[in-house]
């Protein structure tokens, strides 16, 4: 999964998703006003100001249009996932957990979101240097640097233990966030990163992740996507390389440590929270914990 120079462009297109869900359906939206602003700071630090303006009065029009020629429903399956996540952040926390570490953070705001009003618990999150550079500057901005802990790794060449190093606390009830991440990596490296969770946390602790459901023909890709979308990510070097059907993953889990506590697939998600909504199919969001010896 390459970066360039901006950072991630995946990063940077589900930020602006946010933003434009925000904004477009108000308080209706899966997304909190604050998310959207943070999504929002993020971007700006992302993108030159020249960019900036250029886009400036277009954005909104042209991520619609790329939605429609890419993969319809994409915006709304984004701001699902996000909300999903916070709400499982939120139930973790109340059980107990108190630390989250966000795996491949790219622009997302869950952990700027929380760390302001949970004091208690350690925020940390992993990315790829160039991606988190900008948030970095945002967040210091902000003044919220020091309540989320930014840990700059290349995921491709460093593991997840490896990446928390010292920090790594077997004691600590940890909740591990994998978000759109996964289908990024090779088989060997998505059982790399599952068998990793016992190395660094204890017993109890979980693991919220996203992961790519193969289509009929064993195929990896958002139903209903062109090729244009397709083509876009290879030009990107985010191509999707990982999937699991839903009726293997709790064996293959098991085989890693891990139990399945729940899963929640694009219809799923809408019904909850967005009823009536478009949103993309093939993407499907699951919790597990993290079993002892």
């Amino acid at each position: 999964m390459s970066v360039l120079v901006e950072g991630s462009g995946t990063a940077q297109m589900i930020a602006r998703c946010l933003v434009l869900l925000r904004a477009s359906a108000g308080p209706a939206a899966p997304v909190s006003e604050r998310a959207a602003l943070l999504a929002l700071a993020f971007l700006r630090e992302a993108r030159p100001p020249w960019r900036r303006a250029l886009e400036a009065g277009l954005a909104r029009g042209r991520l619609r249009l790329l939605e429609a020629l890419t993969i319809p429903g994409l915006v709304g399956q984004y701001a699902l996932r996000k909300r999903w996540l916070e709400d499982v952040a939120r139930r973790a926390v109340a059980a107990g957990v108190r630390r989250v570490v966000v795996v491949g953070a790219g622009y997302d705001p869950l952990a700027a979101t929380l760390a302001a009003e949970l004091p208690h618990v350690r925020f940390v999150e992993l990315d790829h240097p160039a991606t988190q550079a900008p948030k970095r500057r945002a967040l210091e901005a902000l003044g919220l640097l020091g309540p989320v802990e930014l840990l700059a790794v290349d995921l491709e060449r460093t593991s997840l233990a490896d990446a928390l190093g010292g920090r790594a606390d077997r004691a600590l009830p940890t909740l591990f966030v994998a978000e759109g991440l996964l289908m990024y990596f090779p088989a060997a490296a998505v059982g790399a990163f599952f068998e990793d969770l016992g190395r660094v946390a204890g017993p109890g602790s979980q693991v919220a992740f996203s992961f790519m459901e193969p289509d009929a023909g064993g195929g990896l890709a958002y139903r209903g996507s062109t090729r244009l979308a397709n083509a876009w990510l290879r030009w990107r070097g985010e191509p999707l390389r990982w999937g699991i059907a839903r009726a293997a993953l709790a064996d293959f889990l098991h085989g890693h440590g891990l139990s399945l506590l729940e899963t929640a697939a694009s219809d799923e998600l809408r019904d909850r929270y967005l009823p009536g909504a478009e949103v993309a199919r093939g993407e499907v969001l699951a919790l597990a914990r993290l079993e002892g010896p």
